[in-house]
């Protein structure tokens, strides 16, 4: 996708507004083995940042560009809309005045600050990540502290001694559907620190509620402690840290808004997809209580994505779908986080005890 002149002057901009010459030489190396030395060494940041731009035009990396500046810089506004602009974004397809209210008619649901939501969902797409079991992908999970990924039991549970669980996050495409990012890859220790299984009746439940120990949930444990370390490869140094999604006891009332990140199969290939996002609203609470039944769109794949509300508190985890979720359904249905939380902290011994009251790493300016 070949910018325009206009498109190369907003992404110049949005590029000298979120680094030096240091952080953006340290961004190319890094994230995209290029040197700026060699594509231009002409004295003048802005005018090297162009030449920059325009070598990535030609030669077709262009979008991996964008794509590594937002990594590294996920918080600043004018990487954010540009990308947004560009197509080069899951969050792309969201507009806040699908959201906004004439009037007050739903307490729960708050006044948006656009820069703010923009930046949080921002930093949210580098947190969210694909299941793979031996290679291929089974569904989708969230980073819920520096080591720990929350997916659902039933994406897991085909796994046995010798199946290899990986969590690949940063995999993006463009709006196209061409893939910019392959991402990267860590291995889940074995087993889960702890998990729970869906109910025999999920979803309908006609034949009653679940119970308290059927919240279809796995917590894993990564091999890396990538919660702490720079966005992206890992490697630069000027990146943010990728962080997590602090846990919380939020709720969600039927009405309210809900947005899903996922990773959902294609459905011709049955391939995980890379990352999207789908909006929608609660419908109600089922299950005694145990279930979150919303509408927002998911696939095959989508099984594990985290639930987000308006202001977005991680507030589920989605699971379910109706008897033909290719065509159509009545609903889906999540698993309400306060219910997995509780669990939890009833089962969690030793050092992984309330692994989620730490915060995540504060954020440090790129531009010191």
């Amino acid at each position: 996708m070949p910018l325009t002149g206009q498109q190369i002057g907003m992404l110049r901009d949005a590029i000298l507004d979120a680094f030096d010459v240091t952080s953006f030489d340290e961004m190319l190396l890094v994230e995209l083995d290029k040197r700026r030395e060699v594509i231009s060494n002409r004295g003048d940041l802005r005018a090297d940042v162009v030449r920059v731009i325009q070598v990535a035009n030609m030669r077709g990396w262009v979008l991996k560009l964008i794509r590594a500046a937002r990594i590294t810089n996920p918080d600043n506004e004018k990487l954010y809309r540009t990308a947004e602009a560009l197509a080069v974004t899951s969050t792309r397809d969201v507009s806040l005045d699908s959201i906004n209210l004439e009037k007050i008619v739903r307490r729960g649901v708050p006044f948006l600050n656009p820069a703010q939501f923009r930046r949080h969902l921002g930093r949210l797409e580098l947190q969210v990540c694909a299941i793979e079991l031996d290679g291929l992908g089974y569904g989708s999970g969230v980073l819920v502290g520096p080591q720990h990924v929350l997916t659902n039991q039933h994406v897991i549970a085909s796994a046995n001694p010798t199946t290899q669980i990986e969590c690949r996050f940063d995999f993006a495409a463009s709006d196209d559907g061409a893939i910019i990012s392959d991402g990267t890859t860590i291995r889940v220790e074995s087993p889960p620190i702890d998990e729970s299984p869906p109910s025999k009746d999920d979803p309908n439940l006609m034949a009653g509620d679940p119970t308290d120990d059927e919240c279809d949930y796995a917590l894993l444990k990564l091999a890396v402690d990538i919660g702490n370390v720079p966005a992206g490869s890992g490697n630069n140094t000027t990146a943010q840290p990728r962080g997590w999604v602090p846990l919380s006891t939020a709720n969600v009332d039927p009405g309210d808004q809900i947005f899903v990140l996922q990773h959902p199969q294609d459905r011709n290939t049955l391939k995980l997809q890379p990352l999207r996002l789908t909006m929608g609203r609660v419908l109600e609470l089922a299950g005694g209580g145990r279930r979150l039944r919303h509408d927002a769109n998911t696939l095959p794949g989508s099984s594990g994505s985290p639930c987000f509300s308006a202001s977005l508190s991680l507030v589920g985890l989605h699971h379910a779908g109706g008897d033909d979720r290719y065509a159509h359904a009545e609903f889906n249905q999540a698993i309400p986080l306060n219910k997995i939380m509780a669990r939890l902290a009833q089962r969690l011994q030793g050092p992984e005890q309330r692994f989620w009251e730490g915060d995540p790493p504060a954020l440090k300016p790129i531009l010191e």
